[in-house]
């Protein structure tokens, strides 16, 4: 990887850290860390995402990798669709034996149907090998993001996926296709670490552990992101954007 430098081509389009140094993930200590995925923004996500110019994906050492897999040219014209790499992705995912949590495509998304059951397929087998939960986000639920394709959440296999969602009309769309849990990236900062009110939600706003300045915990020991049946209790998970810093306890 080391050796691959702007303007090369990278090798596959998705790429698997069996220990990852991903601060946001372990606090960049891999004595409690994950494993994760990566795939090609460019080749899998929705073409509508309202991060598409924003993402904290494009960005730091997180960036480096998925500008290495957007840089990636097959063989052939399969070798760059979302099954394709999806297919990538499961393969390298079915070869982890490690007994920690994992982040499937830290990067990229499944913004087809089928790209979905692949990569979820295989996350589900993922927790039965490995005896450890597997989670994602998605912004391919949503037709007005994903050229009008909504991906359900049966199309994931049974395996736990959050819809990334920035308005009540995104968890309603969210929610009637069958996603039991939403994400939220908000406009402002946490008010405090305690589950709060938004006005223009219905639900009330968890928000992540990890935004909050001295926090200790991190997405290896917090189990928020990977509860499926947030919604039928009222709640979502919220983000504030990245560039805001973080509030005290």
């Amino acid at each position: 990887m080391a050796r691959w430098k702007k303007g090369d081509h990278w090798h596959r389009p998705s790429t698997v850290v069996p220990n990852t140094g991903n601060s946001k993930l372990s606090g960049g200590e891999r004595s409690r860390s994950m494993s994760t995925t990566y795939k090609s923004i460019k080749l899998t996500c929705p073409k509508g995402c309202p991060l598409k110019d924003d993402c904290y994906a494009d960005r730091g050492l997180v960036g480096f990798t998925t500008h290495r897999l957007d840089s990636f040219v097959g063989t052939g014209h399969a070798d760059t669709t979302p099954t394709a790499v999806a297919r990538d992705e499961a393969t390298q995912m079915d070869a982890l034996r490690t007994g920690n949590k994992h982040r499937a495509q830290v990067s990229g998304d499944s913004r087809t149907p089928a790209a979905a059951t692949i990569t979820g397929s295989a996350m589900v087998r993922y927790e039965r090998r490995n005896r450890a939960k597997a989670y994602t986000y998605t912004h391919a639920y949503n037709p007005k993001y994903n050229e009008g394709i909504g991906v359900l959440k049966s199309d994931w296999a049974g395996a736990r996926v959050m819809a990334s969602c920035h308005s009540q009309q995104d968890i309603d769309i969210a929610t009637a296709n069958g996603y039991g849990s939403t994400a939220v990236v908000l406009r402002e900062r946490h008010p405090s670490n305690k589950a709060y009110s938004v006005q223009a939600l219905a639900l009330k706003v968890i928000p992540c552990p990890a935004q909050f300045k001295d926090s200790k915990v991190t997405c290896s020991e917090c189990n928020l992101c990977q509860q499926t049946d947030l919604t039928k209790r009222g709640f979502c998970v919220g983000f504030q954007p990245d560039n805001l810093k973080k509030v005290r306890n």
